[in-house]
């Protein structure tokens, strides 16, 4: 059978007070008696404490804060570690984990998918007829063209101006460069300070994979010639 100790009642007597009389009629001990003790127990304290808010107030001139509010983060120096550093660590980094589970290019097989995905992009490129100064329009990514326009705009026409490795870019294997008929491609040609090809304009060049690449006797697409017709 299980009997209280008396620290166990004060304890509890210091949560309960209303059990004064029970206990009394139970154990014979007088409630004042009981009070006084209860009383002599530490009043709980709350586990956490809330930190004061403090106010921080720029005093540049406005000028300066309207010109350097540090906002965009790109502004801020950042600190690199260089690559060298980071690969002598041995622990707590994506790259050891990599290079302990043999993931990425510390897998065994990786040379071996790497040389059968840039084998694809050259066999596309054969099957697809891609060669420098065919016509061509941009398949959109994961889409389909219906009608002679994509499900997600019109078509983006243009004339291959380059196949082949593009340095700086992601992945392996070839990269087919294309010269817009319209300002709405990523650069002029140049990846990284490298030209590959003159875009002729500025916007007029986007590189992309081969399966996105559709080589036919496609028009010119001339961007004033809608405004011509409601002259």
């Amino acid at each position: 059978m299980y009997t209280p100790t008396q620290t166990t009642l004060q304890t509890h007597l210091a949560y309960n007070p209303t059990a004064h009389s029970i206990l009394s009629t139970l154990t014979l001990i007088p409630t004042s008696n009981s009070t006084t003790r209860s009383n002599s127990l530490p009043t709980p304290q709350p586990h956490h404490q809330t930190n004061p808010l403090h106010q921080v107030t720029d005093t540049r001139p406005s000028h300066l804060r309207a010109s350097q509010n540090y906002t965009d983060v790109s502004l801020v120096d950042k600190y690199v570690m260089p690559s060298d550093v980071y690969s002598s660590l041995q622990s707590n980094t994506v790259l050891s984990y990599k290079r302990t589970h043999h993931l990425g290019r510390f897998d065994p097989s990786a040379p071996s998918t790497l040389a059968a995905t840039a084998a694809l992009y050259d066999r596309e490129i054969e099957d697809r007829d891609i060669h420098v100064g065919a016509r061509c329009r941009l398949l959109p990514a994961h889409a389909q063209f219906v009608g002679g326009s994509s499900e997600d705009g019109p078509d983006r026409r243009g004339e291959v101006a380059f196949v082949g490795l593009v340095e700086g870019l992601p992945g392996v294997g070839a990269w087919v460069g294309i010269r817009l008929d319209e300002p709405t491609g990523k650069n002029e040609g140049e990846v990284g300070g490298k030209r590959y090809f003159e875009a002729q304009g500025r916007n007029r060049g986007v590189f992309v994979r081969p399966e996105r690449v559709e080589v036919g006797d496609f028009e010119v697409v001339d961007e004033f010639a809608e405004e011509m017709e409601e002259i």
